[in-house]
């Protein structure tokens, strides 16, 4: 179990920071990942139940046959990561216009500016 949840962690902390340095706002990616995540392990957990019966945690050798779900569990949180991942880098970075430098035209005219009046 806690290979989960230092995989949500580590996840989390590579999205945050792409959403950093693309200049966005993280939360909405976070929260749908971590859903998402979730989801994962109840569906997996769901599985387990279904094809064991819901006696299979009374089982004292059940954890052999829950091993078999976690392969497919980690494959399906690490997809989900690429499709975040993914989509998150597809966005253009942000540039704030107050940041550039405005040159004046080169040709040594003046513009009329008139109509800011």
């Amino acid at each position: 179990m806690i290979e989960f949840l230092l995989l949500l962690v580590g996840f989390c902390y590579v999205l945050h920071k792409m959403c950093a340095e693309k200049g966005i706002s993280p939360w909405s990616y976070l929260i749908g990942f971590v859903t998402g995540f979730f989801l994962i392990l109840f569906l997996t957990s769901a599985a387990i139940v279904f094809f064991y019966g819901p006696n299979i945690l009374n089982d004292p050798e059940a954890g052999k046959e829950i091993m078999s779900f976690t392969l497919p569990a980690i494959l399906f949180q690490f997809m989900l990561f690429l499709f975040f991942r993914r989509k998150i880098s597809r966005i253009s970075d942000y540039h704030d216009e107050d940041d550039e430098t405005h040159t004046p035209p080169s040709d040594g005219t003046k513009k009329d500016l008139s109509y800011f009046r």
